[in-house]
């Protein structure tokens, strides 16, 4: 069970990579079914991963971007209806934790993702769409006895957009709030209760401008899982286009967890692309706890994160956070992330970490702990 907890809290969730603001997309829905990313990709979202995210290593000259565009559809093909799309996504990770420290030193490989899915796809504007997407995790070590195979749907639900601004989702998604970055090992993430099997079942409205989107969700927990663990709350976010370059937002959460403490969770936003394709994100919050066990606790993270455009395909990631778990002690965390990103190939992606851990106060001092971290991608 250790090595399963360990796969969830190191999980990436597919395409939510909202730096993309570097290319001049403010908003998720161009690319995704998910207004707010995450999940399969639109026609349109997979021709530009093809055509112009991706490096075109081992591409011959003789094919254009147009071509990888076209090509672009399941299994390297062009869709032959308008209505039915199937994708597979998988994801895996060399984790390599301590590696300066030769008694706790610790390696291990890890299926993070193992996804089959289909969407459905209705209307004159494809204004309807129905999609699912099926897990299944195997096994990860043979030496312990605990360590089953995991099977389950990491999202299903129906979107409907009566007008090209306005739309309503019905089923099972992610959580709307804060800035959707795949790192859910982040502060942002693990504090806020926003992990890989933190969706909830329930209705989301979207509203998506020129210059503003605005996301109001209720939901009313995960109903594959069981009654004692489930989460039930109202979250939303909110974003403003300063100017083409520069978006800030607002996100508000309050959530009645598992144990039966409330969180209520208020986060500041900014994205920003500098020069021709670098971008930065900040996401700072507070979240304070009703505590069912009496009394109230308050933390405050800080996120930061930078991708510098070094060609096309490869970025250069560097990832500060912070993290005052409760406000009333003296004990504080932080994290450096250098790394580098890069799509060497449509449908290919591979990623590398070098994290620094570190946590002080008057009566918490511990030494760095530097994690290597390698992921690969695959998408088709």
């Amino acid at each position: 069970m250790k090595l399963i907890f360990v796969l969830l809290i190191l999980s990436f969730n597919i395409w939510a990579y909202p730096q993309f603001i570097s290319k001049g997309y403010t908003n998720c829905l161009t690319c995704h079914y998910n207004p707010y990313g995450n999940g399969p990709l639109t026609d349109y979202g997979r021709a530009v991963s093809a055509s112009a995210l991706a490096d075109r290593l081992f591409v011959p000259k003789s094919i254009t971007d147009d071509d990888l565009g076209n090509a672009s559809g399941f299994l390297f093909s062009t869709p032959k209806n308008k209505w039915f799309r199937p994708a597979y996504d998988y994801r895996g990770l060399q984790l390599d934790r301590a590696i300066s420290d030769e008694e706790n030193k610790d390696s291990k490989y890890i299926t993070m993702q193992n996804d089959a899915t289909v969407t459905l796809q209705f209307g004159k504007r494809n204004n309807i769409i129905i999609t699912g997407t099926y897990t299944y995790l195997p096994a990860q070590d043979e030496d312990d006895e605990d360590d089953e195979a995991e099977t389950f749907s990491p999202e299903h639900y129906i979107g409907y957009r009566p007008m090209k601004e306005l739309g309503i989702y019905v089923g099972k998604m992610d959580k709307v709030f804060g800035i959707r970055v795949p790192d859910h090992i982040s502060y942002s993430k693990t504090l806020n209760n926003l992990g890989l099997r933190s969706q909830s079942h329930g209705v989301l409205l979207h509203w998506n401008d020129k210059d503003y989107e605005v996301g109001v969700q209720v939901f009313d927990g995960d109903k594959e899982k069981k009654e004692e663990e489930q989460s039930s709350g109202i979250t939303s976010k909110f974003e403003y286009n300063l100017t083409k370059n520069v978006r800030v937002g607002a996100s508000y959460m309050r959530e009645t967890l598992s144990n039966e403490d409330i969180q209520d969770v208020k986060a500041a936003l900014l994205k920003a692309r500098i020069g021709e394709a670098s971008s930065t994100m900040v996401e700072i919050g507070q979240n304070d706890k009703e505590l069912n066990s009496g009394g109230e606790r308050s933390s405050r993270y800080a996120f930061w994160q930078s991708h510098l455009y070094l060609k096309r395909g490869m970025y250069f990631l560097m990832t500060f956070e912070y993290l005052k778990s409760d406000l009333n002690e003296d004990a504080h965390r932080y994290r450096v992330s250098p790394g580098f990103q890069y799509f060497p190939w449509q449908r290919l992606e591979v990623r590398f970490d070098l994290q620094n851990n570190k946590s002080y106060g008057e009566t918490l001092n511990t030494q760095d702990r530097w994690d290597l971290l390698g992921q690969v991608h695959l998408w088709f």
